[in-house]
């Protein structure tokens, strides 16, 4: 199975001479050894980074190898913050600077898109929970606004009935009381017919 390996440049040699030249003698060393490990595990492609080579001129930041035919060869270097790995279909990127340098797996075109880390997984399943509570919160709160507002239209609609009905009970009272003064006059003029009649008879009578 083809696969890749990966390692800083301080893991193949722990020597803290103040000459480079040693330190590269150590370096190509270490890594002709691991590349003759790596081989023999059917490893297809070495990365190596130095951490502590961005601004030193006779460091360079990633060396990466792959096997050929006749073992590992050096196919690249270069002090770009990130190199392509074909093994693995997409970039290593150095991020941070000093002590807070860290290699990231990048994807895209040209290793613009970083791959989220456990850490930024859930940081973004947090803010996704989140923002899913919030989400049901907004529409708790719409709910009840709608319930809020069907209840004022309900209201509103009791109101207008209630008005209705007091309009037609002072109609009613208007027509009962027209129909009393009616009943009334119609009683009165009867009343007033019996005593003109009365009247004429006794006049008659004389």
């Amino acid at each position: 199975m083809d696969s890749c390996f990966f390692s800083s440049f301080n893991s193949f040699t722990r020597r803290r001479s103040q000459s480079f030249d040693a330190r590269t003698l150590a370096f190509q060393k270490d890594t002709t050894s691991a590349s003759t490990l790596l081989g023999g595990l059917g490893t297809r492609e070495l990365i190596v980074v130095d951490p502590e080579a961005s601004g030193r001129r006779s460091r360079v930041r990633w060396h990466v190898f792959r096997a050929r035919a006749s073992g590992f060869q050096l196919v690249e270097r270069s002090d770009a913050d990130r190199v392509r790995s074909v093994q693995l279909g997409c970039f290593l990127r150095v991020v941070g600077k000093g002590a807070e340098q860290r290699v990231r797996i990048a994807t895209g075109p040209k290793g613009e898109v970083l791959y989220p880390t456990m850490e930024e997984i859930a940081e973004a399943e947090r803010a996704e929970k989140e923002r899913e509570r919030a989400e049901k919160e907004r529409e708790r709160a719409e709910k009840e606004h709608e319930r809020a507002e069907k209840e004022r239209e309900r209201a509103e609609k009791e109101r207008d009935r209630a008005e209705k009905e007091h309009e037609r009970a002072e109609k009613e009272r208007e027509r009962a009381e027209k129909e009393r003064e009616r009943t009334a006059r119609v009683a009165l003029e009867a009343r007033v017919a019996e005593l003109e009649a009365a009247v004429k008879a006794r006049s008659r009578r004389k």
